[in-house]
Order: C-alpha cells, then structure tokens, then sequence
C-alpha cells in the first residue's frame, strides 16, 4: 500500500474514534491548567495518535517540493510541513514516510548557498499579484529562520527514536540524512551570524521570535553546540517578554490576536518538550496563561473568534495576495498537546469541535 492511501485509511479510522458528543468549552479561570505529565516531543506526537498525525501529513511532490514551491520554488521557507512528514515517520515507525521526508530534505538543500541561506525565485503568478512587494532581506532571513525550526524539530525527533537509530530497516536512512551534516552546520552558522538581523527584524512579532528560538535550539543540540542553544533561549525569553501581564495572550501589533496566538502557543509548547522541562517554570507559567485566553476565544460553536484581533479578521492582514484566515490548526494542536500535559480530556474534545466547525 502506497503512503497516500495508508494515511488516508488511518485517517477514516481516527474519525471514527472521534467523540461526536463536544461539550461546550471549559472555563480556564474555574479550571486552571495545570501540567501534571512532562512528555517529551516524541511522547507529545505519540499522543496524538497515528490516525490523525495520517490526517495532516503534506506528501512532497516528485521533486521533494512543499507547500507554495509545488508551483515552482521560492523560497526554502514554504518547506515547512516537512515536521509532519517526520513526526508521522517516527509514531508509525514507517520507511516510506522515511523516503519522503529525505526527498523534502534534499530538494530544499539543493537550493543552499554558499553563506548558508537558500535562494529565492519568486514565481510569475506570485510577482504579477497587484501590490506584490519582494521580500526584503530580513524576511528571507526570518523565512530561513521558519525551514530551521521545523528541520531542526525533525532532525531531535529522528535521533532521539530508537527505531530510527537502531533498527536495521533504517541504516540507509540514516546513511543518507548524516550525508547533509556539512549542509546543517552552514544553516545554523548563517542563522548564529544573523543574530542581530533576527532580533531586530522580529523584535514585535512573539510567533517569529519562537519559530526562531525553535531553530537555533535544536539544530544546536542536533548538532551538540551549545552557543545555539544558548541563543535559542534567548530568543525564548524576548517571545516571553511580548505575553500580556494580566491576560495572558502574546502581544501582536499592540494587541491580541487569536490566530497568532494559537501560533505562539504551538511553538512554545513544542519547544517546551524538547527543552525537557529544565528551568522552565516561568515558560510554563506564561505558556499556560495564553493558552486558557486562546480557550476563551473559542465560541460554542467551534469557531475560534477573531473580534477585536489586531491581524487576522474579515478585512486584516493579506499574504501574497490573499487574505489571512485564522489558523485554527494550530491551536486544535496546541489542545492536543494540553490534553496530554494537563491530564484534562475535555481539552481533546474541545479540539474536535473546533476541527468540525472549520472542516
């Protein structure tokens, strides 16, 4: 069976194990969270379950491209979803999401530079979007800043599986993903070099300042340096600094917003995981207080409500031509991950409503 129809098939599976009855939401302020089980990032994905892990992997295409670069390449950015690929691998312990997520590997390292960032070719029916403004310099390099927190979450994930280190089914594997060693460590010393850059450039934006403390963190324990990590965690704490005081949220352009929100609290949870809980009291503080506000904009109905954002609302914020929607995968993730942590199995079946409601 091929991996598209075995996804699709765990998929089905896991609908049919989904809870029809959704309760209405909880009341964060009467049932204040809690994490009561520290799970690593592995035991975080496994507790998600297989069948729908199946729902959101993205299959590269022939050539290993993702997302936007399936209509031709443009920048190493859009090769986000390779983490699905990978968080998939690792729970169902399957070689051929192996083979996809190295093509994903591959064809993103092909377009490295010499100083360790990729290149960039905006396709023709992006460029003739009416307003289209080429991203600048300090955007390409947030945007590479994106593809090292999602490589680097796989490359901790896959070293840190038995499976994928001991089994004889993945030598090959591991043969060819340590070949791109050399490829990792230009990333990370042109990320270690754009230290300002970053700082500068993503200095209001909490979502960015985690996708970037996400990449300097683990592609430095991936890669044993120390002085990555140590940025990482600097880069965490002005994420932190940008929480509300009071309500908890992350501040987005002077004020709340709940897509964004839902974005930071992703990030955060995940580089939680793997920072392994180490003198983190104050992230877990401050990770929880934003998440019981992102509960608190979930509506009865599923939807998770955008009055009063500053970004993403009816007539907010565009990219490349088309108007932000609310991205609710990342919070139905973030009520996964909660689910786990806090021991609380309404948070699972506020997940599902809020999946139903946008699908």
């Amino acid at each position: 069976m091929k991996l598209r129809d075995s996804l699709m098939a765990l998929f089905f599976l896991s609908l049919l194990g989904c809870n029809s009855n959704a309760t209405e939401g909880i009341e964060p302020e009467d049932d204040p969270l809690i994490i009561t089980e520290r799970l690593n990032y592995d035991q975080l994905i496994e507790k998600i379950g297989i069948g729908r892990l199946a729902s959101i992997v993205e299959i590269p295409n022939a050539e290993g491209a993702l997302g936007r670069n399936k209509d031709g390449y443009f920048h190493v950015r859009f090769q986000l979803a390779m983490t699905t690929i990978s968080d998939y691998a690792v729970t169902a312990k399957s070689t051929e999401a192996l083979t996809e997520f190295l093509r994903a590997v591959n064809y993103s390292f092909e377009r490295q530079l010499e100083s360790g960032d990729f290149e960039i070719s905006i396709p023709p029916h992006i460029a003739n979007i009416s307003g289209f403004v080429p991203p600048s310099a300090e955007d390409l390099t947030s945007g590479t800043a994106f593809f090292a927190s999602s490589l680097g979450i796989s490359l901790v994930s896959l070293s840190r599986s038995d499976w994928f280190m001991n089994s004889d089914e993945t030598l090959n594997f591991r043969t060819q993903l340590e070949q791109y060693q050399s490829e990792i460590e230009l990333l990370l010393n042109y990320l270690i070099s754009s230290e300002s850059i970053l700082k500068d450039y993503d200095q209001s934006a909490p979502n960015r300042l985690l996708y970037d403390a996400l990449g300097y963190f683990t592609l430095g324990k991936y890669l044993d340096r120390q002085d990555a990590m140590n940025l990482g965690i600097e880069f965490l704490n002005l994420a932190l600094a940008l929480s509300h005081p009071e309500e908890g949220y992350f501040i987005e352009n002077n004020g709340w917003d709940s897509s964004y929100n839902g974005v930071a609290l992703q990030l955060g949870f995940e580089l939680l995981s793997l920072m392994e809980y180490e003198n983190t009291s104050q992230m877990e503080s401050t990770l929880l207080a934003s998440a019981s506000w992102q509960i608190s904009r979930i509506l009865n109905s599923g939807e998770i409500s955008t009055e009063g954002n500053t970004r993403v609302f009816p007539g907010g914020e565009s990219f490349l031509g088309q108007e932000k929607r609310v991205d609710y995968a990342k919070t139905i993730r973030t009520l996964l991950y909660l689910k786990s942590l806090t021991n609380k199995d309404e948070l699972a079946v506020l997940a599902e409503k809020v999946l139903n409601f946008y699908n």
